[in-house]
């Protein structure tokens, strides 16, 4: 299980409140995920809850301003308890010192270490310094990487959040009262209107890339000149809904500190949302003046780019759902999520026309945003596979600029030095984004090698499975992208069954070898037919992976699509020692009825 924080940050509200605040923006601004509560929390009796962060968190930052432990004598102290227990938990400890604070003379032996702490002295003049600095004394990692706009990159960043890096608190009824469905409600009003904004940006953009493939239909100087001040108004209009984004307040905080729900996930939901916003207006700018209007790059290619950077955002649209759905898996009374359902999410036009729908099993959830993490993966490999195949065209796109900027200063007798350096500055830019987009690229497989890893640990094959449990654990690693995991489960499988069964096995483990190359995700393997009964025109081990011409990836898939006349159009896989075949075949009902065993999981079933 993941973490909720990586950082507890503790303070006195005396002297250290505002420093605690920026921090904590600051923190999370860079990806980080920090618990920052207020003092009136801590009132009464100690609260246990945040005894439970700390050991969460893997650094502690104490804040301290002048006198902030002068009170520690006291054994009931929170300062002290919360320094106590952050070192008996062996956490990171960092001080973050401000102005005119001194160690008092003696302190209690407990927290005596604090004054030998390596820590720093905060610089509020030159805060941004300060901020890099801190981040040098911390061991936790942040979510999202600072700088990275790119938006397959940051969509793969939030997808890691649903493949271990969140943890999950599970609760037999919540809410169950007004103040905690009055939290709930707090909760939702957030995402929703965060929702919103997005939604607007999304769409603003999609409308953008449309207008980019009318032009390219029809390509004339006057609408490559009307394409790109459509493109200006409509980067502009983006910018207004980034400014429009807010942060969840301090009062809902408070509440929301104390319930079942993650204010880190929360936290991480307005960073995602605000990188993919700026993502999709650099990339705006990038279409403009890379890609739109460059004769070296033909209408199909150009148009190849506008498609890709269109599946793209369609993905963030279904990864974002996936994201509100994992941060609200604490609420579990039905009740509390009915408007959101029913009224609000409709609005949302970029997720509803998706047609996704609400999970409460965490495992489906995760092997739901690993699919849509594989599938940026493929787009990413398709967007570097045209970005080499189109570098030189790139760059001699920026050249020609250069080149034009340099004619027209020669023409007219007066060099124009910025117009130059600009240009200039333009070109080392497109330089840079190319030699990110193959860094990102290199870090994209890291980051699902990771997750997979992850995953293998968790559903492994072991000695005391039996052969449908392999037949199972095989049917998730397909759902997940595991290909070569599920043929290692398929192979144990034929080991372990009955005689009857291996051909079927043989068959599942060809299919996980050659699915990513044939572009099949998934399918129903024939294994027997009704006694008695003639035979149908699919042969035992065939997999049937698409009836009436769409796809069916198990058996919950190929019964819906199953019509109810006595004969359906289907596609088949058939493997053979010398290779495979995809084969147009039928299935009649009037013979009978045919044994399938599908190849993923039922849950993942449209």
């Amino acid at each position: 299980m993941g973490r909720r924080y990586d950082i507890f940050i503790s303070y006195r509200r005396d002297g250290g409140s505002e420093t605690a605040k920026h921090l904590r923006d600051a923190l999370v601004d860079q990806g980080y995920r920090v618990f920052y509560d207020i003092e009136s929390m801590r009132s009464g009796p100690f609260n246990t809850e945040l005894f439970n962060v700390i050991e969460d968190a893997e650094d502690f930052i104490l804040i301290l301003p002048p006198h902030a432990l002068d009170r520690c004598e006291s054994a009931d102290d929170w300062v002290r308890l919360e320094i106590e227990h952050a070192q008996q938990c062996g956490k990171n400890i960092v001080p973050v010192i401000l102005r005119d604070f001194v160690f008092p003379e003696k302190l209690p032996e407990s927290i005596d270490f604090i004054r030998y702490q390596n820590g720093l002295a905060a610089n509020t003049d030159y805060w941004d310094a300060f901020v890099d600095r801190l981040l040098e004394f911390l061991k936790s990692r942040p979510r999202i990487p600072k700088g990275k706009r790119w938006i397959p990159l940051i969509a793969a960043a939030i997808v890691l959040c649903g493949l271990g890096v969140l943890g999950f608190r599970h609760f037999s009824s919540y809410p169950h009262n007004q103040r905690q469905r009055n939290t709930v409600s707090s909760a939702i009003n957030y995402f929703v209107q965060n929702l919103a904004i997005y939604n607007n940006s999304a769409q603003t953009y999609l409308k953008g890339l449309d207008e980019m493939t009318q032009y390219v239909d029809q390509n004339t100087r006057d609408t490559l000149t009307d394409t790109r001040e459509k493109m200006l108004l409509r980067k502009q209009s983006m910018k207004k809904d980034l400014e429009k984004l807010y942060q969840l307040p301090d009062a809902s905080r408070t509440a929301i500190a104390g319930s079942p729900l993650d204010l880190g996930e929360m936290d991480a939901f307005f960073l995602a949302m605000k990188e993919l916003m700026n993502g999709y207006i650099d990339n705006m700018d990038y279409l403009r003046d890379n890609i739109i209007g460059n004769e070296m790059i033909s209408e199909e290619d150009q148009k190849a780019y506008i498609a890709i950077m269109r599946e793209i955002c369609n993905l963030d649209a279904e990864y974002t759902f996936y994201c509100l759905n994992e941060a609200l898996l604490p609420v579990t009374e039905e009740s509390a999520l009915s408007d959101l359902k029913t009224q609000h999410l409709p609005e949302i036009s970029s997720i509803y026309s998706k047609g996704l729908y609400w999970t409460m099993d965490k495992d489906t959830l995760i092997g739901k945003q690993n699919a849509v993490y594989t599938s940026y993966k493929h787009q990413m490999s398709l967007l570097e596979e045209w970005v080499e195949k189109h570098e030189k065209e790139l760059e001699a796109e920026a050249f020609d600029v250069l080149i034009g900027q340099l004619m027209f200063q020669i023409e007219n007798g007066a060099p124009n030095t910025e117009e130059l350096q600009a240009a200039l500055d333009r070109l080392e830019q497109k330089k840079q984004r190319l030699q990110e987009l193959k860094e990102q690229h290199i870090e994209l497989d890291r980051q699902l090698e990771e997750a997979h890893e992850r995953l293998r640990e968790q559903i492994k094959p072991l000695d005391t499975d039996d052969e449908w449990t392999l037949w199972g654990k095989g049917k998730r690693f397909i759902t997940l992208g595991m290909l070569e995991d599920a043929a290692t489960c398929f192979d144990l499988f034929v080991k372990r069954c009955a005689p009857e069964y291996q051909f079927c096995g043989i068959q599942a483990g060809r299919f996980a070898r050659n699915a990513a190359k044939l572009g099949i995700s998934g399918g129903v393997v024939v294994f027997m037919y009704e006694e008695g009964k003639p035979a149908q025109a699919v042969e035992i081990g065939d997999i049937i992976y698409a009836v009436e011409g769409t796809p069916v990836n198990n058996i919950t898939d190929y019964e819906k699509k199953l019509p109810e006349e006595s004969t359906a159009a289907i596609q088949v896989l058939r493997f053979t020692d010398e290779g495979y075949e995809l084969l147009d075949s039928a299935i009649d009902n009037s013979l009978g009825m045919i044994g399938l065993m599908g190849l993923t999981d039922e849950s993942e079933g449209t």
